[in-house]
């Protein structure tokens, strides 16, 4: 089933999904990195998390698993 940009938004998908130029594409990246930035995001436990969905594709690609922690918010 295909989900459509609104309702991607509306199911927390994505954050946005209504961009009328390549302009107002790179502000929202913008926003969004500074956002996670403050949030003092990993992204290395992120991309992991993401790896370790599709581990037959990242077999083929010859991505390795790599262990991370992630360390608490609090």
């Amino acid at each position: 089933r295909k989900v459509k940009g609104e309702e991607a938004v509306r199911m927390g998908i994505v954050d946005s999904a209504a961009h009328d130029s390549e302009e107002s594409v790179v502000e929202a990246a913008v926003r969004l990195g500074e956002q996670l930035v403050k949030r003092k995001w990993n992204g290395e436990v992120y991309a992991e998390i993401r790896k370790s969905l599709y581990p037959e594709i990242c077999g083929v690609l010859g991505l390795v698993p790599k262990t991370v922690v992630a360390s608490p918010k609090l």
